[in-house]
């Protein structure tokens, strides 16, 4: 259904920061329905909804006749130069197949094309979103608006209760807590370098990695940087893993958002030391589970990584695409 037909029948707009607790409050709902959890808390949106602009150009909420939230949406670039266009978005369940989802997706494509001047001549500008692979209705959905899945994986979880082994040490590599400001530029650097080879990683300059760095560690409460542990090899930063703890119903959870390593500090177990240590201090502070999503595509090896550290699937996500441009050669 058109978004001008959409508008006939509901009301939307971009969210306002009065509107965060009914937000997380129906997207918890939705959740619940779809998953059997409640995932998103305040805290958790309110990290990008800080960034100045966000709410006004990257939200929109969808109101029944009775002003009940009956959907939501962001849209957002993944890097710079903005090539990449990320739609996230809910639709409560009663009201599944009223073209919601539709007018979600262009929307967020007429938002991908809004900034397609400020991208290089030669890019490929596309439009992305994710699912779950037992969402029939959201695959359906991409299918029909052009997406093609193009990549998937897995949400994995260890429980920790069973966790006794002592984290490894790697000599001479010393592994420590992050420090703000000091550790900001090398982080940024290292990021970029674990993961460059990485299916789909969108490199970021240095302005836009620190700030987003620097956001996480100043708006999101989550990220408790006790538990970002950096291995340094003397002065140069070999690898990093950055966990976060869950917030209020899921404080006795944890997640897992990034584990890099440089390419010249690979296969010498560093991984697994980074991996094994912040398994002992998460049970140390009374976690049971511990999360994290990874490439399900065997030839990456970072599924059975995992495995080998008694982590086991939950959920399989399946990543659609759909190209605005083709990159010119």
């Amino acid at each position: 259904m058109p978004t001008d037909s959409l508008l006939s029948l509901f009301s939307t707009r971009p969210a306002t920061w009065e509107d965060i607790d009914a937000t997380v409050a129906f997207l918890n709902d939705t959740d619940e329905y779809d998953f059997g959890k409640r995932s998103f808390s305040v805290e958790g949106l309110s990290v990008d909804w800080k960034v100045p602009g966000f709410l006004e150009n990257s939200t929109r909420l969808v109101f029944n006749s009775t002003m009940q939230i009956v959907g939501f949406a962001e849209a957002y670039h993944r890097g710079s130069p903005p090539v990449k266009t990320i739609v996230f978005g809910r639709t409560h369940p009663e009201y599944r197949g009223c073209g919601i989802g539709t007018s979600f997706l262009q929307w967020g494509e007429a938002f991908a094309y809004a900034d397609i001047e400020n991208c290089p001549a030669e890019s490929r500008i596309f439009l992305s979103t994710l699912t779950v692979d037992s969402i029939t209705p959201a695959r359906n959905l991409f299918d029909d608006f052009g997406m093609n899945p193009v990549r998937s994986y897995f949400r994995m979880q260890r429980k920790l209760s069973n966790w006794d082994l002592s984290p490894s040490i790697l000599q001479p590599l010393k592994i420590r807590p992050y420090r703000h400001d000091e550790d900001l530029i090398p982080l940024h650097f290292a990021y970029e370098e674990a993961f460059a080879e990485n299916w789909g990683y969108t490199s970021q300059s240095e302005q836009a990695g620190t700030a987003k760095i620097r956001g996480w560690v100043e708006n999101d409460t989550g990220f408790d940087t006790s538990l970002w542990l950096l291995a340094w090899d003397g002065q140069e930063l070999a690898g990093f893993i950055l966990a976060a703890s869950g917030q209020g119903e899921h404080e006795e959870n944890s997640e897992i958002y990034e584990l890099g390593v440089r390419p010249r500090w690979q296969k010498r177990g560093l991984g697994k030391a980074l991996l094994h240590q912040i398994f002992q201090i998460l049970k140390q502070r009374g976690k049971r589970t511990v999360v994290l999503d990874v490439d399900a595509d065997p030839t990456a090896g970072a599924s059975r990584f995992y495995e080998k550290a008694g982590m086991r699937v939950l959920t399989r996500r399946i990543a659609y695409e759909k190209t605005l441009r083709d990159a010119s050669d």
